[in-house]
């Protein structure tokens, strides 16, 4: 009987503490099923990274007539569960964003630095245009990284009869690059 007691004040206890915690919250969770041979991982190095060019000094950029370059900045890409199928054993990456006025190859600068454009590049150095298809790399099953690189490059001169520099202003920017992935 007093086993019974204790159980039945266990059950009106627990009653209790369930209706003192009963808050709701709602989380939402998105993504998407495609028909792909790897996955973009998330976050850095993958389908939203931040690439942080640093301070560059205006006088990289005005070298040799305002066409001065910063060094390359190593980025990657990260696909994970890759999976030889769908025929595909082969990726490459085209990158769109707002095309420089002084290189429509390139990418324009948003903010308050002007003067200067992004460039993508392939690991090596081998430029690659905005909207055109990187160098189609091999994988196979598990992860892999695709790297490149980007750097600032000063825009130059104008290209009318009178030619002038087109100033370096600073000030800060970004730069704001999407990347799609092909399988072939």
């Amino acid at each position: 009987m007093t086993l019974t007691r204790l159980a039945l004040a266990a059950a009106i206890a627990a009653s209790g503490l369930s209706a003192a915690q009963a808050s709701t919250g709602t989380v939402n969770f998105s993504g998407s099923i495609v028909t792909a041979s790897c996955s973009i991982a998330s976050g850095e190095g993958g389908d939203a990274s931040n690439i942080d060019m640093g301070q560059i000094g205006n006088a990289i950029l005005e070298a040799s007539g305002n066409t001065g370059e910063t060094a390359p900045k190593p980025f990657t890409i990260k696909l994970e569960g890759c999976a030889l199928g769908n025929g595909a054993n082969t990726v490459s990456a085209k990158f769109t964003g707002v095309a420089s006025s002084a290189d429509p190859k390139s990418f324009a600068l948003n903010g308050t630095a002007s003067g200067a454009h992004l460039v993508l590049t392939e690991k090596d150095g081998t430029k690659i245009g905005l909207g055109e298809d990187s160098v189609a790399q091999r994988f196979g099953r598990g992860d892999m990284t695709l790297e490149f690189a980007a750097k600032l490059k000063g825009d130059g001169s104008t290209s009318d009869d009178t030619p002038a520099l087109i100033p370096i202003v600073p000030g800060s920017f970004t730069v704001p690059v999407t990347f799609a992935l092909t399988y072939n």
